[in-house]
């Protein structure tokens, strides 16, 4: 059995709720988040390891009036860097991609191991003319139409962060890949675990009592608990 086991590193005052988590196991199904190439193409792959993530202040502008919560640029670094870890970072185009199927932004190389963040367009889920973003961009440069993407101060206030996980376990045992995600919500464990293989991809929620049922079904994985490997 080959295990992967890394801790990651929580943001101060982004801690995620139970909508949160259920918010992001949503998003997961269907999608096959333990394999790479589904977000990050092959010609960038190499690049992204250890890379290190600068953000515009054009960008961060754009994040604090068009995605929200309010972020500084070491936050949204620190967070993206994270989340490419995590395989929910989807690099779709040359210079555009998605942060969890939902948040648009535009980047671009400025180093051999740098990407620099130029701007957001904010996020699918609140304005839903993002959602096919390659003809967007064809349609704005022919017609030149100032698109109105600013969301209201209210709206801002009730965007989270992409949720961190404290610590992820993916584990490959007979052809299937798993992965579980451990969060801590007011001291308490929750995990989204996912399995996945010919034609099976399942994406559930478990408790506590259902990871230690994991760990005795696997207890080759229980010392990964809090273990990198």
């Amino acid at each position: 059995m080959e295990v992967w086991s890394k801790s990651f590193e929580l943001i101060p005052n982004c801690s995620p709720t139970r909508d949160d988590v259920a918010h992001l196991k949503n998003i997961m199904n269907g999608k096959n988040f333990l394999r790479k190439a589904y977000c990050i193409p092959k010609f960038i792959k190499k690049k992204l390891k250890n890379a290190e993530i600068s953000i515009y202040e054009h960008a961060l502008i754009r994040w604090n009036k068009r995605v929200g919560p309010h972020a500084t640029a070491e936050e949204l670094s620190t967070i993206i860097k994270q989340l490419i870890r995590l395989n929910r970072v989807c690099f779709a185009g040359d210079d555009y991609g998605y942060i969890d199927n939902d948040i648009l932004f535009i980047y671009e190389w400025t180093g051999n191991k740098e990407i620099s963040i130029v701007t957001f367009y904010g996020r699918i889920s609140m304005n839903i003319c993002l959602q096919n973003f390659p003809e967007l961009r064809r349609y704005n440069k022919s017609k030149d139409v100032q698109l109105k993407l600013d969301l209201s101060a209210e709206d801002l206030k009730k965007q989270a962060f992409p949720i961190i996980p404290f610590r992820v376990i993916r584990y490959f045992i007979n052809w299937k890949r798993y992965e579980l995600s451990i969060y801590v919500i007011n001291d308490e464990k929750i995990s989204i675990f996912i399995e996945q293989g010919e034609g099976v991809n399942i994406v559930q929620i478990l408790t506590e009592e259902d990871m230690l049922q994991t760990c005795k079904e696997y207890p080759e994985i229980e010392k990964y608990l809090y273990l990198d490997t």
